[in-house]
């Protein structure tokens, strides 16, 4: 038996690979709130931009 074979046995590999798979989707969770932040901020910004340039052009 190869040594890897003795270190790592069927049931560690799954629960590796299912750590793998949790790890991977949190992954793509945090982002995807990342991106929605992004975009709340962006907008968040033109808004205030906006409204900026609007209140000097109406002095």
């Amino acid at each position: 038996m190869p040594l890897v074979g003795a270190l790592i046995t069927r049931y560690e590999l799954s629960g590796i690979l299912i750590l793998s798979f949790l790890a991977g989707a949190l992954q793509v969770v945090l982002m995807a709130a990342a991106g929605l932040a992004l975009r709340g901020l962006l907008f968040w910004l033109r808004m205030r931009l906006s409204d900026a340039s609007a209140s000097q052009r109406a002095i």
